[in-house]
């Protein structure tokens, strides 16, 4: 049986670099200094230079998504399979083939090699391929992230300037008074504005600060706009109900419940044959059957909530693995909705808060007492991990019932 013909592509800003492989090679190190990488710019010479070479799969890793994204769609167009590996798959790879520091060149040869090796065929070996409108979702949620960290800087110059200019506004909420920002960028006519900036001990408002007021308002009107852009998009296929009412069940907003759906959609991808897998094994400490819930571990480390070991000798630690966005967002969902005293009628979040007062206790917290420290961080860690099996339960009883 012929090896099929596969490169591995670095993939860079405005380049790549590309091996092509028809067999694993026997001593990596020697065909690294032998081989003659190629190397295409981002243009239509270098993607029909890379097709030149006739692949049937390319394997890349999905460094910095707006540049891969257009090579895959390309290569995809002309019939290549392309695959996409874990980075740290790909560098523990690299580094078991005894190449050399991290180069470009390194890493294409190994990522070919992945390729052929009779070890790395099966899906779990390879980042799931998410369908084109969960790519779009998470593109636009990737948006809203990023105006909220250009709007941060602005914000804090802003308040900067009106610290002089117009001190009894400076501390204005940043999504709470569009009438003032709109304002102060002479977009909008207040009454109210005009009489408190007479009454003012300020300087008044310079041709600066309206720029920057300016810029401000314009992150508001894409805000705007891709967040409605967005909620046609989750709103208007019914493949997303499901999803979207167990969301709605634990209290997610509107971004949240896109990020996740992006991160998860669809559940399919983590239960064999569509049933979660569990599996009973021999433990390797206490010698004792223990159950494995397999698909339960790729869906928390789909959200960021799966524990990751990394033991050594006597030495047992572990960290968070997984989408550090999810993460975030679960983490601002305990802070917002679990660690607060707003009243409230939904059921899953009083049980999550119930549960966190457990943790909280069970880490030597009083109630009364402020939380603080390393402990309240474990309680956290311990009521989101415990949150992602409720919300995993709650998604595969919804997404099943509803493909009886």
């Amino acid at each position: 049986m012929n090896s099929p013909r596969v490169v591995g592509i670095d993939i860079g800003s405005g380049k790549i670099v590309a091996c092509l492989l028809t067999e694993r090679p026997t001593h990596p190190q020697t065909f690294y200094q032998q081989y003659d990488f190629h190397e295409f710019t981002l243009n239509r010479e270098g993607l029909n230079q890379l097709l030149a070479l006739k692949p049937a799969i390319a394997i890349y890793e999905p460094t910095g998504t707006a540049y891969s994204a257009l090579w895959v769609a390309r290569l995809e167009e002309a019939g290549v399979e392309c695959r996409a590996v874990d980075h740290g798959k790909a560098r523990a790879y690299r580094k078991s083939l005894g190449l050399p520091d991290k180069d470009d060149f390194a890493d294409s040869l190994a990522l070919a090699c992945y390729g052929l090796d009779p070890f790395k065929q099966s899906k779990f070996d390879y980042l799931r391929k998410r369908e084109p409108k969960i790519q779009q979702i998470r593109s636009l949620v990737l948006r809203l992230q990023h105006l909220d960290r250009r709007k941060n800087p602005i914000v804090n110059r802003l308040r900067q300037d009106l610290a002089q200019a117009f001190p009894e506004k400076m501390n204005a909420h940043c999504d709470g008074a569009p009438l003032f920002w709109g304002w102060l960028a002479g977009e909008r006519n207040s009454k109210r504005y005009d009489r408190l900036l007479e009454q003012s001990i300020g300087f008044g408002i310079t041709d600066e600060i309206e720029l920057q007021a300016k810029a401000l308002t314009a992150c508001f009107r894409e805000e705007q706009f891709i967040t409605q852009k967005l909620r046609h998009l989750v709103q208007s296929d019914p493949q997303f109900t499901p999803y979207l009412k167990v969301f709605a069940e634990f209290g997610f907003g509107e971004k949240v419940s896109a990020l996740l759906l992006s991160a998860i959609y669809p559940l399919e991808d983590f239960l064999l044959n569509g049933k979660p897998e569990v599996h009973i094994r021999k433990g390797r400490n206490s010698g004792n059957p223990t159950t494995r819930y397999l698909s339960l571990r790729r869906f928390q480390k789909a959200i960021g909530c799966a524990p990751v070991r990394e033991d050594s000798g006597s030495s047992k630690k572990s960290r968070a693995g997984g989408s550090s966005l999810c993460r975030k967002a679960l983490w601002l969902w305990i802070f917002t909705r679990i660690e607060t005293s707003t009243k409230t009628s939904n059921a899953r979040i009083l049980e999550a808060r119930q549960l966190h007062q457990a943790a909280l206790d069970r880490y030597s917290l009083h109630s009364n007492e402020k939380p603080k420290g390393v402990k309240v961080k474990l309680a956290r860690a311990y009521t989101r991990r415990k949150v992602s099996i409720w919300l995993f339960d709650a998604l595969v009883k919804a997404v099943t019932s509803g493909q009886n």
